[in-house]
Parts: C-alpha cells; structure tokens; sequence
C-alpha cells in the first residue's frame, strides 16, 4: 500500500502531493512572468530541475530552497519548521488538568 497523508480533507499519494506542489510552483513563476529557463538561470539550478519540480517528480532540498527563494517563497518551506509557542507536552498538561 502506498503511503498518504490527508490534505485539504482528503487523502493523496505522496505522488499526488508531488504533482500539486509542482503545479502550484508552476503557477507561481508564471504569475511571475517568468520561464522556467530564467528561473533555472536565476536561482543556479538546472533547467532538468525545474521541469522536474513542475511536473512533480522529487528533487533534492537543496534545489528546492534555490528555487523557492528565486520565487520570494521560502517561507512556504521555513514556516515547517517554526517551533510553536507551547511545546506539546505543555498543551496536553493544559487541556488535561
């Protein structure tokens, strides 16, 4: 069995949220006015890479942080990685006391 994970209510593939990521990237840079060959240039990345982030196939972190920085959207990626403001153990202690 394929692993999922529930997005937007449903549940997708992992391939599924590959594809929808790289669409959305895809409409992005074209909001943008820009090709895939500019971002390429732009963001030191191969033209490879950005095809294949649009079309949804993986590539390595690295790659994606350039291109999503070249796009002004890396806080789509840094925002993951915020610590919240109560660690969980602390919102468990405050909704089971």
């Amino acid at each position: 069995m394929e692993n999922t994970t529930l997005i937007g209510g449903k549940f997708i593939t992992i391939d599924q949220a590959l594809r929808t990521f790289g669409e959305q990237l895809k409409h992005i840079r074209k909001q943008q006015k820009t090709t895939q060959a500019e971002l390429s240039e732009h963001c030191n990345v191969s033209l490879t890479v950005v095809k294949r982030l649009e079309s949804g196939k993986p590539v390595s972190s690295i790659n994606l942080m350039k291109i999503l920085t070249s796009l002004g959207k890396l806080n789509l990626l840094i925002d993951l990685y915020k610590k919240p403001d109560t660690s969980p153990a602390e919102t468990w202690k405050a909704t089971n006391s």
